[in-house]
């Protein structure tokens, strides 16, 4: 039940965008978590996002040098 709670938990701040106060009104309603289709892995977009950022910066820097 614990760790079901805080996969709920989870959910509701790093996929849903919850504030802690809104994800814990939200439990204590009773409501449950509408499973949506096609959820992007956040953590693993993120890191591709953030990847291509630091190669772009890179490509810009060496740019830069060359001028």
């Amino acid at each position: 039940d614990d760790v079901e709670l805080i996969l709920k938990i989870k959910t509701l701040l790093h996929i849903k965008g919850y504030t802690i106060a809104g994800a814990r009104k939200f439990l204590q309603s009773g409501a449950e978590i509408k499973k949506e289709v096609n959820i992007p892995d956040q953590v693993g977009t993120r890191q591709k996002l953030h990847r291509i950022k630091s190669e772009l910066l890179d490509l810009y820097k060496q740019l830069e040098e060359k001028k």
